[in-house]
């Protein structure tokens, strides 16, 4: 009895010196799974939001938002290794020290022929089944508590306000994304385009001219998001394709390429930082200009310093829109721009968008007011990828792809 109660206590001593130890590693271990995870959902989302990323100039910000995500997690994962090792140290010695002071009082009682060789491995078995209930209880007690502190944890990360700024010098704010405006127009002819042996698009030919507002249309697959990716050259554009102004779109640079457009998608990317970093991309911008941007977007009830990555999808693609007029680029792209918008805010900022004389659009849209629709000059009707009917709102307003688009406004 006194052995067994010996090796009893000294089992229960050695799992309260390591529970704290424990307790450190298994936090240690949920902040590395965490600072794992927003690395890649960094990398995930940059890689989904690269093109926006490069029109609106943003390499700098992203670039440092990295290096402050690598230096944490490297930071927690060297906590972490010193901890085990540290932990691991700690288990052996006791390990040892339990295993050596059994043996040594085992063969005491056995020398004084109190105890036989059996009695001491049948006190040590029942000791460990004994242990082994306990050990199971602290255990779920230990999961218990590191949930709730994942939890605090995410909590914490979601309320926090987080800096793009970080490790950006002030002669970096200072340099804006490029700006050119189309004063000419834009020509496309494309004859085929070739994804993966599979083509894509075929017999595409057009002609946008500086403040004409053209709409796309199609079922799903048809080619409309497909072509508005072309335009801003993610396939890579060969010569004699695109023009811009007269120049062939091939002979400039990607940043000289992409200072035209300014791009609002249904999943639109924005930075990390606050609603008033991802509109004027943390550069100087005069007041009057995000005003207007702000109420252009109907961004009344958001909070300018609130963190953009908490907001709602409606509210990131205000924010998106502002960024958008912000920039002053002049030739918008946008593709299902308002999808999560509520009805009225959608209705209102398209129509100012679609009055500007100083916006050249294009647009990829799924419904639409009937209102909005004949502000449109041109619509184009995709079907496997080739236009297949181009003409005025009125012209086409009979169509089936017209119809499904108006068909909440009739309702």
């Amino acid at each position: 009895p006194v052995l067994t109660i010996y090796i009893s206590l000294f089992s229960i001593l050695l799992a309260l010196l390591g529970r704290k130890e424990r307790q450190s590693g298994m936090s240690l271990q949920q902040e590395n799974s965490l600072r794992q995870s927003e690395m890649l959902e960094f990398l995930e989302n940059t890689k989904r939001g690269y093109d926006t990323v490069l029109i609106y100039g943003l390499q700098k910000n992203m670039t440092a938002a990295f290096r402050k995500l690598s230096s944490d997690l490297s930071r927690v994962q060297e906590k972490v290794q010193w901890k085990q090792n540290k932990t691991n140290i700690m288990v052996m010695a006791f390990l040892v020290m339990l295993s050596l002071t059994s043996v040594l009082m085992g063969n005491i009682f056995i020398a004084r022929e109190t105890l036989s060789a059996a009695q001491l491995l049948a006190i040590i078995s029942l000791t460990n089944n004994l242990f082994k209930p306990f050990q199971c209880v602290m255990s779920d007690l230990y999961q218990v508590v590191s949930i709730r502190k994942v939890e605090q944890k995410l909590l914490g990360l979601l309320a926090k306000e987080q800096d793009c700024t970080y490790g950006i010098t002030e002669s970096d704010k200072e340099k804006k994304a490029a700006v050119s405006v189309m004063k000419e127009g834009f020509e496309l002819n494309l004859p085929s385009l070739m994804i993966q042996e599979k083509e894509i698009l075929h017999g595409i030919h057009m002609d946008v001219h500086p403040g004409e507002k053209i709409l796309l249309l199609g079922a799903n697959g048809s080619g409309k998001s497909t072509l508005l990716k072309y335009i801003l050259g993610q396939f890579g554009i060969e010569k004699n394709r695109c023009f811009m102004d007269g120049i062939d779109v091939s002979n400039l640079s990607e940043e000289e390429r992409y200072a035209y457009f300014a791009l609002i998608n249904a999943d639109c990317f924005l930075i990390p930082g606050t609603v008033i970093d991802n509109i004027d991309c943390c550069r100087p911008v005069s007041h009057e200009v995000i005003q207007e941007a702000w109420k252009l977007a109907e961004l009344y009830e958001l909070n300018e310093n609130k963190n953009a990555q908490i907001l709602s999808g409606g509210q990131k693609q205000k924010t998106a829109i502002a960024r958008a007029i912000v920039s002053g680029k002049k030739f918008l792209l946008w593709d299902e721009a308002f999808s999560a918008v509520d009805a009225e805010s959608r209705h209102n900022i398209e129509k100012k968008l679609l009055c500007s004389k100083e916006l050249t659009i294009i647009a990829v849209e799924h419904r639409m007011s009937k209102e909005n629709y004949f502000y449109f000059d041109k619509v184009i009707l995709l079907e496997n990828g080739t236009i297949y009917r181009m003409g005025t709102p009125a012209e086409l307003q009979e169509e089936n792809f017209v119809l499904e688009l108006l068909e909440d406004d009739f309702k």
